[in-house]
């Protein structure tokens, strides 16, 4: 028997492929199975404990955002001035009890939580509420509770409901004043609980669930079951122990001979705890029931799984019999091989020494195509996007942001071309190469092409276009010149143009570098040509023009218009013995305009506002520089000088104080710039040099320190939390608020209000 499974013929690739395919597909399938019936059961746990949490979190923050509005609340009642007056001069001062009470019914009808105010007159002996009748101190209910309930110095009394009969309501005493002790006046303010028994009633669970909210010894303030509010826990109920050590109660919890999944969360701020329980049977049926159509599912996929893998290897098998016929019609390559995947892995073989020699050719014509796609740069036949995949391909040795090119030309080409037949030039031109790429090496990545015989062009790459670069650049040039004329015994003229960013900007770079290369002819040979070097003429003989231009600037902005049509005149009759044609003539009244505008711009104007026509067109439509004279000093001239002093009138009627006051009674909105500027009827650069020039400080500082100011008040003369600090003085976060505050008072504001509290402690 064995003899014949050894002499049997191994299993064609074909059969592996079904028999695997088979296997693949079915175990997945049964380890997802048990995986994901384990996961459902524990995710259906995990659903409830998240649900618990949630509602917890819910509960503990709705509670503990009331109980924080009602302390600040407090505050401000407790802090306020009428407040303050009445409790100090009795309800008998009627001017003060009609005041504060006005105060108080403002503060309640602004708040967005319902809730009452009792006032309490201890050393008149009189009560004042707003949800109960006046009465006396000695016959009212806080009597009572204050003389039974201890209070910690200033810090606010918190009673909650159910605390003692009749009591349904939370109470939050707090001293009035402040630092009173509790010893002259109390405020009270009551809320109704009705509203947290609304919210507990309108959380939604997956399940039924059961929620309790307890105080510090154990009574039930709040729960759906409005039976069960205000009872205190007994030591013997299972609920007791929990609520005690939540930690180290184990198992689930039981009532009423019904087993339930329990969750707690104590909140740190009132030290309350929240329960909510869900039951564990409904629990149970859903994961049983998960677990069964899990299995369903899964056996439904195990057998389309075997006939997509019976039917799928037939048909993944058929491209590998396309491919071996396509590739191989005759079957030369794989008579020996009994398989047609083994056939086909000949073939691959075969393909891929054919590549190898392949990339072998293409090797040598690389450098071919980097010329090719040099030129192509340089003529600006090529997009960003088209440059990068290009180098990418080729292993392009450009690399940079910025480029410049350089324009080298032999300055005796007649003898140059005289002295070197063709196959010679060519031997130099690959010499002039390998210089600059040497000179270049490991300082700045360069390419270099050879345009035509005696020319070539270098291209240049860096990161950025400070003046280090620019160094190294003319560093590079002035080095590639003095080893051309040592080593090759002939000099070149080399023109460098300014670094631009992309690749695209080369084309633009060559063509400037060819045209400062035609300044050779002025220049002489044998020179590094730049902008700036090719421009030193036309500066010297337009040094005069440029002079006039300053002075009819500087009489614009004085209002002396004698004087800028006195320059006018002057710079007209230097124009014929300094500019060649008329176009030149007319670019110099131009760029008098441009001037004019950049000023106008600086205020925040636009000069073309002033003039219904287009300065420009009306400057290159007039004949004669005469008449352009005339229309600068009778037309031009004038509207910008009355312009300029109807915008000075206009900045002399506003004051200082006036813009000051602005600010003061504004710091809590949205200030900035621009709509102080509008409120006073000025653009914004405008209003801020006025501003520097009138306070001797910028507009955002000065608000700043005014902010500040304030942030430093309430700091140390009240509780309000530094969040809410920066909420009104318009600061987007805490972390801005705190970093700004830190740079200006030298420390954060918490460690302020801590300093300043030990200060008033002493």
């Amino acid at each position: 028997m064995f003899k014949r499974f050894k002499l049997e013929k191994p299993w064609s690739f074909k059969r592996k492929l079904t028999a695997f395919s088979i296997l693949i597909s079915i175990i997945p399938v049964f380890i997802l199975g048990f995986v994901s019936a384990h996961m459902a059961a524990r995710s259906i746990q995990e659903e409830v404990d998240r649900n618990h949490q949630l509602a917890l979190k819910q509960i503990e923050f709705q509670i503990n955002n009331i109980i924080s509005n009602l302390n600040i609340f407090s505050i401000i009642l407790a802090t306020n001035v009428s407040v303050e007056r009445s409790v100090q001069l009795g309800p008998s001062n009627v001017v003060e009890f009609i005041d504060m009470a006005d105060t108080v019914n403002k503060q309640r009808y602004t708040s967005s939580i319902r809730y009452h105010v009792s006032l309490i007159y201890k050393k008149y002996d009189y009560v004042y509420s707003t949800l109960y009748s006046s009465t006396k101190y000695s016959d009212s209910k806080y009597f009572k509770m204050l003389e039974s309930t201890p209070t910690n110095r200033n810090s606010p009394l918190m009673i909650t409901p159910h605390t003692y009969p009749g009591q349904d309501e939370l109470l939050l005493f707090r001293p009035v004043p402040l630092n009173s002790n509790y010893t002259e006046s109390m405020l009270v303010l009551h809320l109704d609980t009705t509203i947290l028994e609304d919210f507990i009633q309108s959380l939604e669970f997956s399940f039924p669930s059961h929620l309790y909210v307890l105080d510090e010894t154990g009574k039930v303030i709040m729960t759906r079951d409005k039976e069960e509010t205000g009872k205190q826990l007994a030591t013997t109920v299972e609920l007791f122990r929990y609520w005690k050590n939540p930690s180290g109660y184990h198992g689930n919890y039981s009532l009423e001979g019904k087993s339930y999944k329990i969750s707690a969360l104590q909140s740190e701020s009132t030290g309350w705890t929240y329960v909510a329980m869900s039951p564990l049977e409904m629990l149970t049926e859903k994961s049983d029931h998960i677990r069964m159509v899990t299995w369903m599912f899964m056996l439904v996929i195990t057998t389309f799984w075997i006939l997509l893998s019976l039917v799928g290897s037939r048909r993944l098998y058929g491209p590998i019999e396309k491919l071996v016929h396509k590739f191989n019609p005759n079957n030369v390559l794989h008579k020996h091989e009994s398989d047609d995947l083994a056939a086909l892995d000949s073939i691959m073989q075969q393909m891929e020494r054919n590549n190898y020699e392949l990339r072998g050719q293409l090797k040598g014509t690389f450098s071919t195509l980097k010329d090719t796609m040099t030129h192509s740069l340089l003529l600006g036949g090529m997009t960003e996007q088209e440059v990068l995949i290009k180098a990418a391909e080729l292993n392009y040795s450009l690399h940079g942001s910025w480029f410049a090119v350089c324009s080298v030309a032999v300055d005796e080409d007649a003898r140059f071309l005289q002295t070197y037949r063709e196959r010679d030039r060519t031997l130099i031109h690959y010499a002039m190469r390998k210089i600059m790429e040497e000179v270049c090496e490991r300082r700045i990545s360069c390419i270099t092409f050879v345009q035509q015989p005696g020319q070539m062009a270098v291209i240049l790459g860096t990161e950025t276009e400070d003046e280090n670069d620019q160094k190294l650049i003319m560093e590079i040039v002035h080095e590639f010149r003095s080893c051309m004329e040592k080593y090759l015994q002939f000099t070149v003229s080399i023109a460098v143009s300014p670094l631009r960013m992309y690749y695209t900007s080369i084309h633009a770079c060559h063509l400037e570098a060819q045209e400062l290369l035609s300044y050779r002819m002025l220049l002489g040979t044998n020179v590094v040509i730049t902008k700036d070097t090719a421009e030193e003429p036309i500066k010297q003989s337009g040094r005069l023009v440029a002079e006039c231009h300053k002075q009819i600037i500087s009489n614009i902005l004085q209002g002396d218009l004698n004087h800028a049509v006195h320059h006018l005149e002057q710079m007209t009759s230097y124009l014929p013995s300094h500019v060649r044609n008329s176009g030149t003539a007319m670019g110099v009244y131009g760029y008098l305009i441009g001037e004019i505008e950049a000023i106008f711009y600086e205020i925040g104007s636009e000069l073309q506002e002033l003039f219904e026509n287009d300065l420009y067109k009306h400057l290159y439509s007039l004949r004669t520089i005469e008449e352009v004279k005339m229309w600068f000093a009778g037309h031009v001239f004038p509207e910008i000088i009355k312009y300029l002093e109807d915008q000075k009138k206009s900045r002399e009627k506003i004051t200082p104080q006036h813009i000051l006051i602005y600010i003061h009674e504004h710091y809590d909105k949205d200030l900035s710039l621009q709509h102080v500027a509008d409120q006073f009827q000025m653009n914004a650069s405008q209003f801020g040099r006025y501003f520097r020039e009138e306070t001797g400080t910028n507009f955002s500082d000065y608000l700043i320190e005014f902010r500040i100011g304030k942030a430093k008040e309430w700091l140390s003369r009240t509780d309000m939390p530094i969040k809410e600090i920066a909420e009104r003085l318009r600061y987007t976060t805490v972390q801005n608020f705190t970093r700004i505050f830190k740079q200006v008072v030298g420390c954060p504001p918490g460690e302020y209000r801590m300093q300043q509290k030990k200060e008033h402690d002493r």
